[in-house]
C-alpha cells in the first residue's frame, strides 16, 4: 500500500507542476516558522538546493543568530512531521550528490507523504487507492524502481507454500 500511494503520489505532484520542476499553487505557509536541527551537512545541502526546494513549495528563513526555520511547505506535508521529513529530505539529496534536486526532492517528497506499510484502511480507502494507483501512468514501481506488485504463476505460488 506504501509504494502505490508513493507512484500516486508522485505522479499527482509532477501532474500539479506547470512543468517539471515548477511549483503549482498548493503550498502551506506556516503560521509559526519551524525551528530545524541540521547537521553541518544537511545546512550545506539545504543552502546548495534552496532554490530548487522553493520550486517545489519550500521555504526557509536562514539566519546566523537563530539558526534555520521552515515558513512554507508544500500542501502534501501539511499535516505531517515536516521537520523530520526535511531531514530526510536532505540527507537523501546528499546521497545523490545533487544529480536533478527537484526531481530527488519529489521522490523523497511523494515517498514520506504516503500511507505507511501495515497503516489500518478501510475498504473504501483501498479501493479508492487502487483506483487512483492504477491510473498513474507507470503503476509498476514505485518512484525509486521498487515493484508494486509481483506476478507468480500457479506453480510458483503452490511451491510457496508447499515448499518440497
Amino acid at each position: 500500500q506504501h509504494i502505490a500511494h508513493e507512484r500516486y503520489l508522485y505522479e499527482k505532484i509532477l501532474a500539479n507542476q506547470e512543468t517539471r520542476g515548477r511549483t503549482s499553487e498548493d503550498n502551506q505557509m506556516l503560521c509559526i516558522s519551524v525551528p530545524l536541527e541540521l547537521s553541518s551537512e544537511q545546512i550545506e545541502v539545504l543552502k546548495e538546493s534552496q532554490k530548487e526546494l522553493a520550486k517545489l513549495g519550500f521555504e526557509f528563513e536562514i539566519s546566523d543568530s537563530d539558526g534555520i526555520s521552515c515558513s512554507q511547505v508544500p500542501i502534501q506535508l501539511a499535516h505531517q512531521n515536516y521537520p523530520s521529513i526535511i531531514q530526510t529530505m536532505l540527507d537523501e539529496l546528499d546521497i545523490t550528490q545533487q544529480a536533478n534536486i527537484t526531481l530527488d526532492a519529489t521522490k523523497s517528497l511523494a515517498c514520506q507523504s504516503a500511507i505507511k506499510n501495515g497503516m489500518p484502511l478501510s475498504e473504501r480507502d483501498i479501493l479508492k487507492l487502487v483506483s487512483a494507483w492504477l491510473k498513474t501512468e507507470r503503476h509498476d514501481t514505485c518512484p525509486h524502481g521498487r515493484p508494486v506488485r509481483l506476478k507468480f504463476s500457479r506453480n510458483k505460488l503452490f511451491e510457496m507454500f508447499h515448499p518440497a
